[in-house]
């Protein structure tokens, strides 16, 4: 039908992707990629690869000149700065998500900004979290908080990263890994309520996805990025945002296309 983009990319697709249209409609506005891209777009990155052994203290990370790379950083560490971390482990928000993303942003009184994001599909849980408190330590000199979604493997990468924390806390002033004790002081774990439980209600440490939690969550990401409340640096984010649908309520990438690096800026935003 005339002005429809999904029919007009599957008759004369430009990729094989756009040539498989799943039922279901746009959920993020044209309007509002547009602009999300464009303002994307102006700023440049590093990039940088991880080297993981078998101890989480021989973590090393290598700046590399290859747009690839798994870690993409638009702005570094401030020690004035307030950091949220948005984690989804490979195959924890969904039997597709076969590529852990950890999406950091800079938290404004007004508004958050991505400042670095971490995708790849070749980390094991361990590994996973070993990246994830690496990143926390580097944007942590004030304060900052991972929001990890632990359903199926993000249980053991959530079980290595209070181990991390018990380990470090044991370290004794003056050790040669006292560093590590240092950057991991200002890490507070995010606690999920209900918000139909007022007052006192329980607390759970972390994330687990439902789809009515998946649904209030991807809609609050778009309220976000509709007013301006939430603006990322990532153009493959931007061009996973583009591959969302709502079918008959399910909110999700279409077709083949992939969301992990949504789902990881939803968590985030959810900080």
């Amino acid at each position: 039908k005339a002005g429809d983009q999904g029919t007009m990319d599957q008759e004369h697709p430009w990729t094989a992707d756009d040539a498989f249209q799943a039922t279901g409609s746009k959920f993020f506005t044209v309007e509002a990629l547009t602009n999300v891209t464009r303002e994307a777009k102006q700023h440049p990155f590093q990039t940088f690869r991880y080297r993981l052994k078998h101890k989480f203290e021989e973590t090393r990370v290598a700046q590399v000149r290859d747009p690839r790379a798994e870690l993409r950083i638009w702005e570094e560490a401030s020690r004035f700065g307030y950091y949220v971390l948005g984690c989804d482990p490979a195959y924890g928000s969904s039997d597709e998500a076969d590529r852990s993303v950890i999406s950091v942003w800079r938290c404004y009184s007004d508004a958050v900004i991505q400042v670095a994001e971490f995708c790849s599909p070749q980390p094991s849980t361990y590994q996973c979290a070993w990246v994830l408190a690496h990143l926390a330590g580097y944007y942590g000199a004030t304060f900052c908080m991972p929001v990890l979604e632990i359903t199926g493997p993000g249980q053991a990468v959530f079980d290595e990263l209070q181990k991390i924390q018990r380990s470090a806390a044991e370290i004794r002033p003056g050790d040669e890994d006292d560093n590590i004790r240092n950057i991991l002081k200002n890490l507070r774990h995010f606690f999920y309520k209900r918000l139909d439980s007022p007052g006192g209600g329980e607390m759970v440490y972390q994330w687990k996805t439902t789809e009515e939690l998946k649904r209030r969550m991807m809609n609050q990401m778009k309220n976000g990025i509709e007013l301006g409340r939430m603006i990322p640096r990532s153009l493959p984010l931007c061009e996973e945002m583009r591959r969302i649908v709502n079918d008959e309520g399910h909110i999700g990438a279409e077709g083949r296309a992939k969301d992990d690096r949504v789902m990881g800026a939803a968590f985030a935003y959810q900080g």
